[in-house]
């Protein structure tokens, strides 16, 4: 009787561990694929930082989009709404 138990025992023991090591290695799998997206979302912002940084076009798209900045040369025109507030302005390079 006692080698039945300890035999039972044994093998709950062995199962557990089984479904234990089963559910670890499907957490790291999900774990692993989540870094990997992490790390390419990473890597495109980085490269996006360094094109926002060096290359003049971008500089200049970003300096005018977002800071309304203009050239001495271009022609700028104020779009006004219903409420006489500035939404925005459209500027004409000659």
């Amino acid at each position: 009787m006692i080698l039945v138990a300890a035999s039972a025992i044994c093998v709950t023991v062995n199962l557990r561990g089984n479904a234990e090591a089963k559910s670890a290695a499907r957490q790291f799998q999900q774990l692993t694929t989540e870094v990997d997206t992490v790390r390419k979302s990473n890597a495109q912002l980085e490269l996006q930082v360094r094109q926002i940084t060096t290359e003049p076009a971008i500089i200049e798209s970003a300096a005018r989009a977002r800071l309304g900045m203009v050239r001495p040369t271009d022609i700028v025109v104020p779009i006004k709404s219903q409420s006489g507030t500035n939404l925005a302005t459209l500027s004409f390079v000659r």
